[in-house]
């Protein structure tokens, strides 16, 4: 919604100017990702990157999750 979004854009802004590192959780659509990269998030949480799956499963994976946040936050 544009109401929120414009909330989390501030936040964001506000966080970035302190120098402070912005991880954009929730997000699940390539438009949602287009917006956070433009706002400069750090890294991203979600389904677009990863469907939920079991903490094991992570910590053997963790590394490819990585990279394919960093490569999906590229401009």
């Amino acid at each position: 919604k544009p109401d929120m979004a414009a909330s989390l854009r501030r936040a964001c802004e506000w966080a970035k100017a302190r120098g402070v590192a912005v991880c954009a959780k929730g997000v699940e659509t390539q438009a949602q990702l287009d917006v956070i990269r433009s706002w400069g998030c750090d890294t991203m949480q979600g389904f677009l990157l990863a469907q939920p799956f079991p903490a094991p499963w992570l910590m053997q994976t963790h590394a490819a999750v990585t990279e394919r946040a960093r490569l999906l936050l590229k401009p």
